[in-house]
């Protein structure tokens, strides 16, 4: 056993007794000794084993084999010889979406006749970052990470954004403040906020990866507050700032131009980059609680300004929480979008799935 799978199979047993991949690997392979290359490496094929567990585990009973970590493992890299048509034959027609394709039964119910969601959703994201305009441009930042050997070009579809590879989170650029590490849809959606007015509030801002963005976008000359429950959040979003160079303030009473609500949901449109996200068996209290923000956030919108709904979720009952607002739904014409009830789906090649909905008032 070679150092890499040591490493693998040591993830995966926490994983199992703890749940949680990304603190798994976040407490693990930092202090693996493995170089970078290889800790991605290991990385992939974690997300591989967490991305097809229940297809995985179909074919550990199947074949009757042990279920341990090192069995996942082996699965994951084509050690065994299986023959995948034969056991796919095998899965009772009432469940194959949930064991094929991975999915909880509760996701799988709503997926059975969305294949283009399911092909989406069992796709490896490619990493994107976001730029920072207000420290350097996209042809210093494109060089700093060639230079680190790292590949990168430019997005179609917003100007901050840049595909590259997993590495390029531990670049320069990065850590000095160059680019974040960012979705290409979270992008969108900054994109489309900072188009609504100079006096911008993002209500649910959280570590504050959309702030950044919007930053970015409109070169500080935006008037951004933020805003969060969390305390801790908003603490790690100040000093983001700082390195940024984001002029950022916190909320204050009074009215906005455009108030960006990046309502806390069931996570399912970022499985690729989340694939625990697959095995939701409920949505808890997520539309209840997207109601109360919006209702609140609405108070903060001035006359003839905008709402701003997005979730990382294609779910019905999360969609539908934005027709509780009274407010004239605005009609968008922007690369990347599909129209649905309510709203748009932003859609993009490498980007998760987000809902998007806008209100005026």
């Amino acid at each position: 056993m070679d150092k890499k799978e040591k490493v693998a199979i040591a993830i995966i047993k926490k994983w199992f007794r703890k749940g949680n991949i990304t603190r798994c690997m976040r407490d693990i392979l930092p202090n693996s000794n493995l170089n970078l290359i290889d800790r991605e490496e290991v990385a992939k094929i974690i997300h591989d084993i967490v991305r097809w567990k229940r297809w995985y585990d179909f074919l550990i009973e199947f074949y009757d084999m042990e279920r341990n970590a090192e069995t996942y493992f082996k699965i994951a890299i084509n050690e065994y010889d299986l023959d995948y048509e034969k056991a796919e034959k095998e899965i009772p027609k009432e469940k194959y979406v949930a064991i094929r394709y991975s999915f909880s039964d509760f996701l799988a119910n709503y997926l059975k006749n969305k294949p283009e969601f399911i092909n989406h959703l069992n796709k490896e994201a490619k990493t994107t970052l976001c730029i920072n305009f207000n420290k350097g441009n996209k042809e210093k930042i494109i060089g700093i990470l060639r230079n680190e050997k790292i590949n990168a070009y430019e997005s179609e579809y917003v100007e901050t954004a840049i595909l590259t590879e997993s590495r390029a989170r531990y670049s320069k650029v990065v850590k000095e403040g160059y680019a974040h590490i960012q979705d290409e849809s979270s992008q969108l959606i900054s994109k489309i906020t900072a188009n609504y007015g100079k006096k911008i509030l993002d209500y649910c801002a959280g570590n504050g990866g959309k702030t950044l963005a919007i930053a970015s976008i409109t070169r500080n000359e935006a008037d951004i507050y933020v805003n969060d429950v969390n305390e801790r959040k908003l603490d790690i979003l100040k000093k983001r700032a700082m390195l940024f160079n984001a002029n950022v303030k916190m909320m204050e009473k009074g009215k906005y131009d455009v108030v960006l609500v990046d309502a806390p949901c069931a996570g399912v449109g970022a499985a690729r980059r989340n694939p625990e996200a697959k095995y939701i068996d409920s949505l808890n209290n997520f539309p209840k609680k997207q109601y109360s923000i919006l209702k609140n956030a609405w108070k903060y919108v001035k006359k003839n300004g905008f709402l701003i709904y997005s979730i990382c979720s294609f779910l019905p009952e999360e969609i539908n929480v934005i027709k509780k607002i009274d407010g004239e739904h605005i009609e968008l014409n922007i690369k990347g979008l599909k129209k649905v009830e309510n709203g748009y789906y932003i859609w993009l090649p490498e980007g998760d799935i987000f809902f998007i909905s806008i209100l005026k008032k």
